[in-house]
């Protein structure tokens, strides 16, 4: 079964600079080019993609970065987001959130680093969760 995710952009910064296959985000990320998950994108959510990923602060190699930018634009659903009112996921970031409203199904799971700063939802898993998720099915 296949699995259509937004991914946060921690969940981007993890996967690159790790040295650990067997980690979660890299796992997550691994799993597109299987066909178990689908990245859906918005032109705002590449945009931040872009912008985070290529902030000095994280001094990122650059073809780390645009291997991992074509690995989601290649496989990626095109989304255009939707308009909401339901602000119970805005701590996402709002184009995220429209993005997953937008393709509001079973089976579309936004992908947090840390559930710390949003409410506990079944539809909202980290990278070790959707992995475990991916593994039952």
């Amino acid at each position: 079964m296949t699995c259509f995710v937004v991914y946060d952009t921690n969940v981007l910064l993890s996967a690159l600079p790790t040295n650990h296959d067997d980690a979660a985000a890299v796992g997550i990320i691994d799993r597109i080019t299987t066909g178990e998950i689908i990245p859906l994108l918005s032109p705002e959510i590449l945009e931040r993609y872009r912008q985070v990923l290529h902030d000095k602060r994280y001094n990122l190699p650059e073809q780390s970065v645009r291997n991992l930018l074509n690995v989601i634009c290649k496989y990626a659903l095109p989304v255009n987001p939707a308009a909401s009112e339901d602000l119970a996921l805005l701590n996402l970031g709002l184009p995220f959130y429209q993005v997953v409203m937008r393709r509001r199904e079973n089976g579309t799971y936004p992908i947090q680093d840390s559930l710390k700063k949003i409410p506990r939802r079944p539809d909202v898993v980290t990278a070790r969760e959707m992995l475990d998720l991916l593994d039952r099915r």
